[in-house]
């Protein structure tokens, strides 16, 4: 039992070193494209806005390995406006 519950640390320690490296990206993106990242996190439909958004989904799920909710969460979207990003990528 003891085990099992290092394991488990040891997979919650890995999860904050990821959402810590989403995060300096997310900042890193948006300072370069002079986005706040509240209006990032707002919804903006702003098309400057959304290419950073989408460029972010695909960097958080395919490089990094977040979950899409947990993508949703950073960026201020849904699951499913995570999923509807992955699906237009192409």
């Amino acid at each position: 039992m003891i085990d099992e519950a290092e394991q488990h640390i040891r997979r919650q320690l890995a999860d904050d070193a990821v959402l810590e490296s989403a995060r300096k990206l997310i900042n890193r993106c948006c300072t370069a494209s002079d986005i706040s990242i509240d209006v990032l996190r707002n919804g903006s439909r702003r098309q400057a806005v959304s290419t950073v958004r989408r460029q972010l989904v695909l960097q958080l799920v395919n490089k990094l390995g977040l979950s899409m909710a947990e993508t949703g969460r950073q960026l201020g979207l849904t699951t499913s406006g995570v999923a509807q990003i992955l699906r237009r990528k192409g």
